[in-house]
């Protein structure tokens, strides 16, 4: 099965939307887990609570810009290009009122991957879903579809008359971005062996986590199938992969071993997860006093959490859940 990734991008103008609003809705949308990145368009410089990336724009084709900014003319894989890396997204979703969208319906939408994708409001602009393979044709002629040339998603209540107001009337072309602080370097190891069905999926699961700093190495426990190939065509875009191929498959944990560096090491991740899962876990640990891997809690009858920190002998570690038993 393929994971579809989609990337949303808000455009807001927060003189006239509330900027609680728009927060209240990205932190809903985040517990549904859904395969979104959550980017904002706007034309001042502003914090957003839980959104991963903000573009300013003051511009009335501030999308159109932004999109041009995004575009990565390397086609080995389908990435956009960020400030900190690649996004490897499927879909761009631009929506204009945020608050009138059903998100359940636009994630189990099946798109026409050569058409854009409407909302069905009387003039098809709250939302529109873009397919990767068409994003490098987007020009002016976006700001007024044929709706003929279209598909449409039931996703807003019918009917729904809304007028396309510019976010501002300059044409501006500078962008500055703001996107997640990530001054932590995370080492995520990943190993494969014969993967060549679920392997991509991995990558991308990691490629589009939110927090960027990270270094990425996969070890390939001697696959013979296509799996090697795979995770080199994505070397060649994203310079955070670090590719290691064993000759001979030798087994999970020797390839682990293979791939960890003491000196960096924070974290360790050996399959695909959902995006911002690292960001999450980066921000628990730091918060609970986690320096290193692994970081290990003890709850006691009196549910109070103890740090285990580092690899301890097994006796340590018993001594301590021993003491708390008998309490």
């Amino acid at each position: 099965m393929s994971f579809k990734y989609y990337l949303i991008l808000f455009e807001i103008n927060f003189k006239l939307y509330n900027k609680t609003k728009l927060e209240n809705i990205i932190i809903d949308l985040k517990k549904k887990n859904y395969n979104f990145i959550y980017g904002i368009i706007t034309n001042e410089n502003i914090k957003i609570q839980n959104a991963d990336i903000i573009y300013v724009n003051d511009s009335k084709y501030c999308f159109n810009n932004i999109i041009k900014s995004l575009i990565n003319n390397n086609n080995e894989c389908q990435m956009l290009s960020t400030t900190n890396g690649y996004l490897d997204i499927d879909y761009i979703i631009h929506i204009k009122h945020p608050d009138l969208i059903d998100y359940s319906i636009i994630n189990t939408f099946d798109y026409d991957n050569n058409k854009i994708t409407i909302s069905n409001d009387y003039n098809n602009i709250c939302c529109r879903i873009i397919p990767y393979n068409i994003i490098k044709s987007i020009n002016h002629t976006y700001y007024n579809l044929n709706k003929e040339d279209s598909d449409i998603i039931y996703c807003i209540k019918p009917n729904t008359n809304i007028e396309y107001n510019y976010i501002s009337n300059n044409e501006n072309t500078s962008i500055k971005i703001n996107t997640i602080k990530s001054n932590d370097l995370i080492t995520i190891i990943m190993t494969s062996y014969n993967s060549e069905n679920t392997i991509t999926n991995a990558i991308r699961s990691i490629i589009n986590q939110t927090y960027t700093n990270i270094e990425f190495i996969i070890v390939d426990d001697g696959s013979y199938d296509n799996t090697p190939q795979i995770i080199r065509k994505y070397t060649k875009i994203d310079k955070r992969i670090t590719f290691i191929e064993l000759n001979v498959n030798k087994g999970c944990y020797y390839a682990k071993n293979i791939g960890l560096n003491t000196t960096k090491f924070s974290n360790c991740l050996t399959s695909g997860t959902h995006t911002q899962k690292v960001q999450a876990m980066t921000n628990a640990g730091l918060t609970a006093g986690v320096n290193g891997a692994p970081g290990s809690f003890l709850i006691g009858r009196d549910r109070q959490a103890q740090l285990i920190s580092g690899a301890l002998p097994y006796e340590t570690i018993k001594t301590a859940i021993d003491a708390e038993l008998s309490k």
